[in-house]
Parts: C-alpha cells; structure tokens; sequence
C-alpha cells in the first residue's frame, strides 16, 4: 500500500464522523483529542473539497452515508487522486498525522531463507528484512 493511499484511508476514517450539511461543514464538538485532529485535517482539505470536481461530491456522498464501505472507497480514490496532484498538500497532511506509515516487512525471494528474525518499533520508520536467494538467520531489529 502506498504512502498516499495509507493517508487517504486514514483521513476518511479520521473525518467521516464529523461531516454534516452534504460535506460543506464540519460538526462543531471541542475537547475531544479525535475531533481535535479531524478539524486540523478538515482545515487542509477543505479548499479543496469546494474546489475539486471528484473530491466535493465525493465529500457529499461520504456525509449522507458515512458507514457505506463503497462510498468511502470513491472518497478514498477522490482524496488520492487529489494528493497525488497535490503533493504539498499532502505533506501537511502526513506530518498532522504523525509522519510517514510505519512499514515492517520480512520477505524471502527467490528460494531465499529465514529464519529466527524479529522486529520491534515505538518510533516511526521502515524496518526490511529480506532475503533474495540467500539465507538470513537470528536477525533482530528494533527501534
């Protein structure tokens, strides 16, 4: 899954339970630590909800009917096709979230092996472990 699409996905969870009027408002709740981000996030994209042909309707359809996995997929796509565009908007959007998905990965190709590998993280960051036709055994990360 790509950067983007971790943050599209997130954002739709994050601000669907706050849309109200057809996706032109924001329902109006202080104190809450979730409100609180999803009005941050709200702010950034905001512009372009009123701006974007796709994002807008998308928006709307996602305030009518914020528990229908198929209209929160066409918000998804919408969101994703306006960041990818908009890669500066994106920016602000990942660092309100908390910086890049984290990524852990163990994966053996081509006839590789492991074996004995972990991984731990509190931070964010990637952490890879692969082997490609050789062998990696007792390999430990942590962050």
């Amino acid at each position: 899954m790509s950067v983007l699409v971790s943050l599209a996905t997130s954002i739709a969870g994050l601000i669907a339970p706050y849309l109200v009027e057809g996706g032109k408002k924001f329902a109006a709740k202080a104190g809450e630590a979730a409100w609180e981000k999803a009005q941050e996030i709200w702010t950034v994209i905001f512009p372009a909800v009123e701006s974007d042909r796709k994002l807008g309707p998308a928006t709307e359809l996602l305030a009518a009917d914020k528990n229908s996995k198929p209209i929160r997929e066409v918000f998804e796509k919408a969101l994703l096709e306006y960041l990818e565009a908009n890669p500066d908007t994106a920016d602000k959007l990942t660092a309100i979230l908390g910086g890049p998905q984290r990524v852990q990965e163990i994966a053996a190709e081509q006839g590789g092996l492991i074996e004995g590998a972990s991984q731990e993280m509190d931070e964010s960051g990637e952490q890879r472990i692969r082997a490609i036709g050789g062998t990696v055994k007792d390999v430990k990360q942590k962050m």
